[in-house]
């Protein structure tokens, strides 16, 4: 993803690490299918598969940025 404008013209990128701003999305199919061992402990390291969306947040605006597999967002503004 690198750099990108949010529709405010507030300036993002995903340099930061960690980042207040960033946040992983999974669908209920991707997050059921995460294997856990007899005592339900999730191995984080191994078992956790890429996020089926990397959502940002701008910090100015509030707008959500929701970035797919082809790194082009759609922009969600809260409804007053």
């Amino acid at each position: 993803m690198g750099k990108w404008t949010c529709k405010c013209g507030q300036a993002m990128n995903d340099h930061k690490c960690p980042d207040d701003n960033y946040y992983r999305a999974y669908s209920d199919f991707t997050w059921d299918a995460i294997p856990c061992d007899e005592n339900g402990n999730v191995n984080f390291l191994e078992d956790i598969p890429d996020p089926t969306f990397d959502v940002y947040k701008c910090p100015r605006c509030g707008r959500l940025m929701i970035f797919g597999e082809d790194n082009r967002f759609i922009s969600y503004r809260r409804e007053e």
